[in-house]
């Protein structure tokens, strides 16, 4: 069995990666027969951490903003697919401001409401441009907009803020 060392390298992150060759190659996918066992679904949610924060790293800054949008009683939609069409929205917005203006919209995306008071919310971490607070705040007119910079968690630590909900509860089929 043959092995090889990937390094990646990111501005605030480094991080090295053994990779194993299977021992067998097969053709094609079997098809999914039985739920996945539980070590395995662990194990998926560990690698989905650890790519999201290789993906952090690489795409953003620590002066960019890690958002929180929230709704008020007056939006609060009634479930999770009427949340996220709205979240869309408001990133198809955001997008064809800056394109207008030609800047770039880099964004990541998770929404939430299994945790706490089950109450849904999105987190989007994007990068940061002076002076778009304002923009912002028209955009999502559905409640409350809270931002942190990106370097106050880390990318560690806001990674593994972005997946606790389906570490903690299971993932949402």
């Amino acid at each position: 069995m043959s092995s090889y060392l990937v390094t990646i390298k990111t501005p605030t992150l480094c991080r090295e990666c053994v990779f194993t060759e299977p021992l067998s190659k097969r053709r094609g996918r079997m098809p999914k027969s039985l739920p996945q066992s539980a070590i395995r679904e662990k194990l998926n949610l560990r690698h989905a951490y650890e790519w999201l924060m290789l993906l952090i790293a690489q795409n953003f800054k620590l002066t960019d903003w890690m958002l929180t949008l929230t709704y008020d009683e007056e939006h609060l939609p009634p479930n999770t697919f009427a949340a996220q069409k709205r979240v869309k929205q408001f990133n198809r917005q955001l997008r064809e401001h800056r394109k207008a203006f030609g800047r770039v919209y880099k964004y990541i995306y998770v929404t939430e409401g299994r945790h706490g008071d089950a109450r849904l919310h999105h987190h989007i971490v994007l990068n940061r441009y002076p002076g778009e607070a304002e923009l912002l705040h028209k955009l999502w007119p559905d409640g409350n907009i809270n931002w942190e910079p990106v370097g106050k968690i880390g990318c560690e630590g806001l990674a593994r803020y972005l997946t606790k909900e389906p570490a903690q509860h299971g993932r949402e089929y």
